[in-house]
């Protein structure tokens, strides 16, 4: 493909959810490598060695540990203020959607069940590696 290789986080534990996903980045166009954790707490990790990325990809609903926990940790070591959240969950609540936004996600995404939203989803994430920061 030749240009930049995009380094994205994903933290999902399903499997279905991350294959989907990855077919969803595929559809970007853009060159990119994949790392996928299953928890929190393993992605943590993953940060607090030094590890860095171009995009986070996030699910609310982890085994042991929220999303929104990850949110704080993620706000609290800065680590949003270089690399772009986008929180892709099944949750249509508007109290998770009000407290992901307090918190440092760029883009609060429906996970797309119709080929139109998965067009939308896409489309949003191709334009977070490219750099359009929009916190929507």
């Amino acid at each position: 493909m030749g240009g930049k290789e995009y380094h994205i986080i994903l933290i999902e534990d399903n499997k279905g959810d991350a294959h989907l996903l990855e077919e969803i980045l595929a559809d970007t166009g853009l060159a990119h490598e994949v790392d996928w954790f299953r928890d929190g707490p393993s992605a943590m990790k993953f940060f607090s060695d030094g590890g860095a990325a171009d995009l986070i990809i996030l699910d609310l609903n982890l085994p042991g540990m929220s999303g929104h926990e990850i949110i704080s940790f993620f706000t609290q070591q800065r680590i949003c203020v270089e690399t772009p959240i986008a929180v892709v969950t099944g949750s249509t609540y508007p109290e998770d959607i009000a407290r992901a936004k307090r918190g440092c996600v760029d883009r609060y995404l429906i996970k797309p069940m119709t080929l139109k939203e998965m067009e939308d989803t896409t489309v949003a994430l191709r334009e977070m590696l490219l750099g359009e920061r929009t916190c929507n």
